[in-house]
């Protein structure tokens, strides 16, 4: 399976599209867990911001404690 992160839809976003949490990608990331297939997290391009490795943290954080 791959994951696609889109880690700059942060709540600090300029563009509010999305405005998730730096805990909301934690529950993101719990939801690509479980068993079955490999997973490959692709991160996509997008802009810089100081929230992305936080977002990033966290979002692999909550796959791994899922």
């Amino acid at each position: 399976m791959v994951v696609a992160v889109d880690i700059d839809a942060h709540n600090d976003d300029p563009f509010k599209g999305l405005a998730v949490t730096t805990s909301g990608f934690a529950r993101i990331g719990a939801t690509k867990s479980g068993p079955g297939l490999p997973r490959l997290f692709m991160r996509e391009y997008g802009y810089l911001s100081a929230a992305l490795g936080d977002n990033l943290t966290h979002t692999l954080q909550g796959f791994i404690d899922a």
